[in-house]
């Protein structure tokens, strides 16, 4: 598949415009190879900002769409113009962005939604509905919930170190969790010192050993696929 058709089948996703067929396709992209999960997650969260910015600035006229691909039989004509207008709706909502703030500040990947008897070693924010940047956290005893911004719901139970790497990513590091994937979270990868699973949609749980060199997936329901660092195999 050319980055032209994941483009603009990715695209046609996020405005739930696919049928099932195309769907089942998309799947097996985002599973064959983990770059289009990046460039998918990439795009979803540039639509989103770009909703987002539209909504807050509305009611003072000024107003943002989603972006679409270009419909034409002229394919370098859509392959070149997509970008462009991606590019020209990012750096204005990097613009504004920057002017409100005054600094270059990241962006919150998830949030702390709960934490049941926790006491934490971390350098992030470990009080309930803190906003949360890339980083690790280490969970020393209790539970506790975090919510991605992609809607992915991980719970911790201690002992257990959770990196968080984007709103579609993060590595267990140690310990276990259970992972709560929506449908528009499909494509949600968990990585492992040991390998990663891509969710499909699904419940799923890791848990991982480091004094073994050891790390195992769990299905609860739906489907995950899970790729081994060490073979390459899936």
């Amino acid at each position: 598949m050319t980055d032209e058709d994941f483009q603009s089948l990715a695209t046609r996703y996020l405005e739930d415009a696919l049928d099932e067929s195309e769907v089942q396709m998309l799947g097996r992209e985002l599973d064959r190879d983990p770059a289009r999960v990046q460039q998918f997650n990439d795009l979803r969260i540039l639509t989103g900002l770009i909703h987002e910015h539209g909504q807050s600035t509305g009611e003072q006229g000024s107003h943002l769409t989603r972006p679409t691909p270009v419909a034409t039989a002229d394919r370098m004509r859509t392959k070149w113009l997509y970008p462009v207008t991606l590019g020209s709706l990012a750096a204005s909502i990097l613009l504004v962005i920057t002017s409100s703030l005054g600094l270059f500040a990241p962006l919150p990947i998830a949030t702390l939604v709960s934490g049941e008897n926790a006491s934490w070693e971390s350098s992030l924010p470990t009080v309930e509905g803190s906003e949360l940047g890339p980083g690790i956290l280490k969970l020393r005893s209790g539970l506790a919930t975090i919510r991605f911004r992609s809607g992915v719901l991980v719970t911790l139970q201690a002992p257990s170190g959770l990196e968080l790497l984007s709103p579609m990513r993060g590595r267990m590091l140690f310990g276990s969790a259970s992972i709560d994937v929506p449908d528009s979270a499909i494509g949600f990868i968990m990585e492992t010192p040991n390998g990663y699973a891509i969710d499909h949609g699904t419940e799923f749980s890791v848990s991982v050993d480091p004094s073994r060199n050891r790390s195992s997936f769990e299905v609860i329901d739906g489907e995950i696929s899970v790729h081994v660092a060490s073979t390459g195999e899936s």
